[in-house]
């Protein structure tokens, strides 16, 4: 059996979305929803839905971040449900596959993986770039987002930023196009946090969670290598995720997005850098 948890922010739409394809497509299976906080409508809302499907209902008063909140719905799993594997998944992800938990136990059976990534639609997410594998990368990026932090802060700078960004990411996107994306099974990747299969391989209690968002996969891999866990991103697998839409609901201004988005993320930097040190103290 497979528990599924899903932990929603002002996003009961996504919720039932998300919901609606597990049923759909799973035949054993328990979910378990975790309310991070959100606004007290949408928290009914997501309330209601579980209610209507029998999933089990986690409602966190505070938002406590990504980490933190589907912590609470791991340890929740760990203590009371006997599966095979604990799916985290965002609450704006979908599951399209009919055979989804034959392919997670092919898969085991073949790699004996701590953690599955699927092929992530329609970005094809999975596997990320690795890039900051040692500790001169992570303080190299430190000091390139401090830089663009300054920038956001300065009238007119800020907006000829947010121009060049769109353009870098409009021929990033073009150029990812030309390229046909990964279609074979890779081991020891970094994987979107979108979409985990953790398997009862994976002994942690969790994700770290001295983060609040962004930056999540990096410390995931850190800790992947450091404990010798097997991480596999398995393409025959195939979700849908639209990405960022619980972000851009609750910080509408893209400028506000920005720094939101580069406060955290150099937040979860300076935890991979103390992941680092630590690393190198105990040599």
């Amino acid at each position: 059996m497979i528990a599924i948890l899903i932990l929603n922010y002002n996003s009961s739409d996504d919720l039932k979305a998300c919901i609606d394809s597990i049923k759909r497509n799973c035949k054993e299976y328990c979910v378990v929803v975790v309310d991070n906080g959100s606004e007290k409508k949408d928290a009914a809302e997501a309330k209601n839905i579980c209610d209507r499907v029998g999933a089990i209902f986690i409602p966190s008063k505070d938002n406590l971040g990504f980490a933190k909140g589907n912590n609470l719905g791991f340890s929740y799993i760990r203590k009371n449900i006997q599966c095979d594997y604990i799916a985290m998944i965002n609450s704006d992800t979908v599951i399209t596959d009919g055979l989804f938990e034959n392919k997670i136990d092919e898969a085991f059976s073949k790699y004996k993986f701590a953690i599955l990534g699927p092929d992530v639609l329609p970005a094809h997410s999975n596997p990320m770039s690795d890039e900051l594998d040692s500790i001169e990368k992570v303080k190299a990026r430190i000091q390139d987002i401090s830089k663009i932090q300054k920038i956001l802060n300065i009238p007119v700078l800020n907006i000829a930023y947010l121009v060049f960004d769109k353009l870098c990411c409009k021929i990033k996107e073009k150029l990812f196009k030309e390229k046909h994306f990964i279609d074979n099974d890779v081991l020891n990747c970094q994987l979107h946090g979108c979409f985990l299969v953790f398997s009862n391989l994976y002994l942690e209690d969790g994700i770290c969670d001295k983060t609040f968002l962004y930056g999540e996969e990096d410390i995931l891999m850190h800790r992947c290598r450091e404990k010798g866990y097997t991480t596999l991103y398995y393409p025959e697998i195939k979700v849908q995720h639209n990405e960022s839409r619980a972000t851009k609901k609750s910080v509408p201004n893209i400028i506000m997005r920005k720094k939101f988005y580069y406060k955290h993320r150099m937040d979860s930097l300076h935890v991979l850098l103390e992941c680092f040190e630590k690393e190198i103290e105990d040599e």
